[in-house]
């Protein structure tokens, strides 16, 4: 945590707020955003044993916090919905699946009680599902496409 207040020190808000840096997300206080990969690899209670906590602890002195999750880390989920001070759980639609129609119902689960961040390669059919399924209030599209061009065509089917 050191290293990180080292950072708050010498970085100035921008606009009055800060950025959760990788994803463009502009907040109006202090925000950090962390990732467990590594959590793919423990039972469901180690993480809840050795992980949760370390988040916790990341999550409690920030106004705006967002864990990065991917698929074959889904397990936590419910665990992270129960942290109190995380504010949003970011997706990443791997290359490989599952797929959105596949992840749509957790997705639905998420927005209940957080905030999503939905990363990734997205067509226009998986956009038109995510509009379809799920609310526009605390869902966020990053897309990612081959180019700007395509990522205007896919702007271009969001309402």
């Amino acid at each position: 945590m050191k290293v990180i207040q080292a950072q708050e020190d010498i970085c100035n808000d921008f606009h009055g707020g800060r950025s959760m840096g990788f994803y463009n997300v502009w907040s109006p206080g202090k925000c950090i955003w962390y990732q467990e990969d590594l959590s793919a690899l423990l039972s469901p209670a180690l993480f809840k044993q050795m992980l949760r906590p370390c988040g916790e602890y990341i999550c409690k002195d920030y106004d705006y916090t967002a864990i990065h999750l991917h698929p074959s880390s889904f397990f936590i989920v419910d665990e992270l919905l129960e942290m109190e001070h995380l504010k949003v759980i970011e997706i990443n639609k791997d290359i490989g699946g599952p797929t959105i129609d596949e992840m749509i119902e957790l997705f639905k689960k998420i927005v209940e009680k957080k905030n999503i961040i939905i990363w990734g390669d997205l067509n226009e059919q998986e956009l038109e599902c995510i509009q379809n399924q799920l609310p526009s209030r605390g869902v966020y599209i990053h897309l990612i496409a081959e180019s700007v061009e395509r990522a205007n065509q896919l702007i271009g089917c969001l309402r």
